[in-house]
């Protein structure tokens, strides 16, 4: 069940991201993925040191895009960044949804 709230919640940033180089911000879409972050519950001191890291990461790409719409180089970093926070997050079964 974790995994795939987990699974679900990585999909949707990672679709969110891919809109970040158009003009248009979907600020309703970016509520909702925040709500689900912040519903997520960490089983360890490690899983929430990782949570945090997930959180940082989301919070300053959301700010970075208000800014400025995103190129392609720069979404093909941000996305590994956080789908790497997501991976060990996944792999160490550190959080429950």
């Amino acid at each position: 069940m974790k995994t795939e709230i987990l699974s679900n919640l990585k999909c949707r940033i990672l679709d969110l991201y891919e809109t970040f180089t158009s003009d248009d911000i979907d600020s309703f879409k970016i509520g909702q993925i925040r709500l689900t972050i912040y519903r997520l519950r960490p089983l360890s001191d490690a899983g929430k040191l990782q949570l945090e890291i997930l959180i940082k990461f989301f919070n300053e790409d959301v700010l970075s895009r208000f800014q400025q719409k995103w190129d392609k180089e720069k979404l093909i970093w941000r996305k590994a960044n956080i789908e790497s926070a997501f991976d060990i997050i996944m792999q160490m079964g550190y959080v429950t949804g």
